[in-house]
């Protein structure tokens, strides 16, 4: 599928696999993107079924997202990622931060 090579992908569906569901917000303070870039990657995953997207009558509007059954059956190919990752470094990587401050050591894994 083409959409796992485009950028951020991997750290969206990575992000939600480690924490899901989530907001918008805290997917794009998580992974410091641009509204607009990170609205078209989001749209793009539901569309292949990737995740799902929930959203409630609220005020103010709330929409959820969340890694899909699909998705989560990506689960083995982000182990075998990050078992290369362990196993071959970081390729100079510093990782990125997590809503809770914390840096993700290893841009990839699925729990």
């Amino acid at each position: 599928m083409e959409v796992l090579g485009k950028s951020h992908t991997l750290e969206i569906l990575y992000i939600l696999g480690i924490s899901s569901p989530q907001r918008f917000t805290r997917i794009q303070n998580d992974l410091e993107l641009q509204p607009k870039a990170l609205t078209a990657r989001l749209q793009e995953l539901v569309k292949f079924g990737l995740l799902t997207r929930k959203s409630y009558d609220e005020i103010p509007p709330r929409v959820d997202y969340e890694v899909s059954q699909k998705g989560r059956a990506l689960g083995k190919m982000f182990d075998e990622i990050h078992a290369w990752y362990n196993k071959y470094g970081d390729l100079g990587s510093t990782g990125r931060k997590t809503g809770d401050g914390d840096r993700i050591s290893s841009p990839l894994a699925f729990k």
